[in-house]
């Protein structure tokens, strides 16, 4: 091949595709280029996208993505994900194998000679200024694994990769062609399982076994093209699985899905790894984010959670302040990117009002919750008739019509104005999942009334809740702190870092009291390492950091004034229909104030992160079912 031949031939564009997140860029960028295959000689397009401030002084981390089936890159780049990705502080690239797409070639159906143009491109991604070349991920999509498995296989450290993440891919030539079906035999240019010989290149079961990069699996209850059937799941994670732990290959870790599963385990069909439940939805960028954060920035592996006797703190945020669109959007923003900094997930507890009023004016702040992995749950704000004291229309039903009334609450829309249903719009726990694309994880009825809670419990568990806010801020048994009401784990919480009081005073929000002269009092980050230095029980305290997100900018909610009289205790719930322009009782901080809570709250984060295990509320419901 001729040094001309070798070299790449480089055709840069600029393409803005969209704001990414705050702190990053103002927009991203594309590079796209021609390579040279080394085994074919055939030209191949690719491209990267990258925040418009990348540079050799701000390197970002890189991700290549190798679509499923005989699919290419330049189909995915003309979709939103490259924006996502980039957004969420990625470069992202793509390119189209020998004969697909925009490159030049014959079809080789993931073999060799496409492995080769993948590594090629993998080189240059390497050698780009702006990429951190210590943190290159590859991740491959149902076929696309034979592509990328092999290429990995084959070049285990040129150039090193730090991660490999493998959604739903398919093992062997048995589970490609599903049996020689004949739909797929013509996919294979009429290769069948009897040619071994063509095969034996891309059958990952065998060059997965070479890979030393971390390995995460992704898998699904039911497979997009075998449906229950997973074998092939078990086959693949037990080539990969290092041999000093019972597998066959060379990865320095290896795991199944999320903590749910323990690292570097090997399977059988009877003792199978526990899979995500439902089947694999379209599209699900925020997802396969969250699975790229956590390889990203894991400078070391994961090691196993039942082996951490460090205390688990929850960082937990109510939205709730339509009212205050804006500064909600403001303080939800920030957030995301206080947590990004120190590499942990916060939870966000959200009713559906506050969801449609994103959804409808500030998607941006949706898009960025989706993109950042950060843990979704719901709770409930009046007129909801499972708030306290609005529950009026629900006492006298019989239990089979409070069960169904209860899921149209959760189904459909709650008109502000009247706390009546719009049964032709949707609303409640199900337009959050929808909107999110996943189930919230932690509910949080508010009703006195313990037969209509547990009812709404059992319709919340049947939608796809995991956990209940059983008590807000203590209240864990020390001998039994995972415990399940109506199918949902009670969230536990031996103490908080919320309210406390000095002395014989009463209790206070600490948020409330650091522009005072007790602010002294008041910092949540000693009262954290007081708390944990007073702990005496045989295993480490569960701790809640419970903050709403109109805290940080305002005293009070917007929404108060419209659905109730008085305030705090002496509340007492208003009559439909309610005037939703009713005075608001909220008063705004100043902004020294608002500075002062909000440099307390990242500096009680970045202690947490250094010093406890910050877990969201997926990561425990995974531990007490262990």
């Amino acid at each position: 091949m001729t040094p001309k031949h070798a070299a790449l031939v480089l055709a840069l564009l600029s393409a803005p595709i969209g704001p990414i997140q705050p702190g990053l860029a103002a927009e991203a960028a594309q590079q796209e280029f021609t390579l040279i295959n080394p085994n074919s000689g055939a030209e191949l397009w690719a491209t990267v996208f990258h925040p418009s401030d990348a540079s050799e002084r701000k390197k970002y981390p890189a991700v290549v993505f190798v679509p499923g089936g005989l699919g290419f890159g330049s189909q995915m780049a003309r979709t939103p994900a490259a924006g996502e990705y980039v957004q969420a502080g990625f470069v992202f690239g793509l390119f189209d194998p020998d004969g697909r797409g925009r490159s030049r070639g014959w079809e080789n159906w993931n073999g060799k000679v496409h492995q080769d143009g993948l590594h090629a491109f993998l080189k240059h991604i390497a050698s780009l200024p702006f990429v951190d070349a210590s943190n290159i991920g590859v991740v491959s999509s149902s076929l696309g694994l034979a592509m990328a498995a092999g290429t990995l296989g084959r070049y285990p450290n040129d150039p090193p990769v730090k991660y490999f993440i493998d959604i739903e891919g398919p093992t062997d030539r048995f589970y490609i062609t599903k049996n020689d079906d004949p739909g797929f035999g013509r996919i294979f240019g009429g290769h069948t399982t009897e040619d071994a010989d063509w095969w034996a290149e891309r059958e990952v079961v065998r060059t997965i076994q070479n890979i030393v990069c971390p390995y995460l699996r992704i898998q699904y209850e039911l497979d997009h093209v075998h449906g229950p059937n997973k074998g092939h799941a078990i086959d693949i994670i037990n080539a990969a699985t290092n041999t000093k732990h019972g597998g066959k290959g060379k990865s320095r870790w290896t795991r199944v899905n999320g903590s749910e599963n323990e690292p570097n385990r090997v399977y059988t069909k009877d003792n199978p790894p526990k899979w995500f439940a439902g089947r694999q939805g379209r599209g699900r960028t925020d997802d396969t984010l969250r699975w790229i954060r956590e390889m990203a920035g894991t400078q070391t592996p994961p090691q196993s959670s039942r082996s951490d006797e460090r205390a688990c703190i929850t960082f937990a945020v109510n939205v709730h302040d339509w009212p205050h669109l804006d500064e909600s959007a403001a303080t939800v923003l920030r957030l995301i990117g206080i947590f990004e900094k120190n590499n942990v997930r916060g939870d966000f507890y959200f009713t559906p009002q506050m969801v449609e009023h994103y959804e409808q004016k500030r998607p941006d702040v949706i898009r960025r919750l989706k993109q950042s992995g950060m843990c979704i749950s719901y709770h409930v704000r009046p007129p909801h008739p499972t708030y306290a004291g609005f529950d009026g229309r629900l006492r006298d039903l019989d239990d089979a019509t409070l069960a169904k009334t209860l899921r149209d609450y959760e189904t459909y829309r709650l008109d502000p104005a009247t706390g009546d249903l719009q049964c032709d719009k949707p609303g409640g726990y199900s337009y959050v999942a929808k909107v999110f694309g996943r189930a919230p994880v932690v509910v949080s009825p508010q009703c006195r009334d313990m037969r209509i809670r547990a009812a709404a419990l059992k319709v919340y568990a049947e939608l796809g809740a995991k956990m209940v806010v059983a008590y807000h801020e203590s209240g864990t048994k020390l001998e039994q702190p995972f415990e399940w009401i109506q199918g949902l784990l009670a969230r536990p919480s031996d103490f908080s870092i919320t309210r406390w009081g000095v002395g014989d005073r009463q209790e206070m929000f600490w948020w409330n009291m650091l522009d005072t002269p007790r602010a002294a009092d008041f910092d949540p980050t000693a009262r954290l390492k007081n708390q944990l230095g007073a702990w005496k029980g045989s295993r480490a305290p569960f701790v809640t950091a419970l903050i709403h997100e109109n805290d940080f900018s305002r005293s009070g909610t917007g929404w108060s004034g419209i659905y109730l009289d008085g305030e705090g205790r002496n509340s007492r719930p208003k009559q439909p229909p309610y005037d939703l322009n009713a005075p608001d009782p909220s008063h705004p901080r100043t902004a020294e104030a608002r500075e002062k809570i909000w440099n307390a709250y990242e500096a009680l984060v970045a202690y947490a992160a250094a010093n406890l295990r910050v877990v969201a509320s997926e990561e425990i419901v995974a531990m007490a079912k262990r």
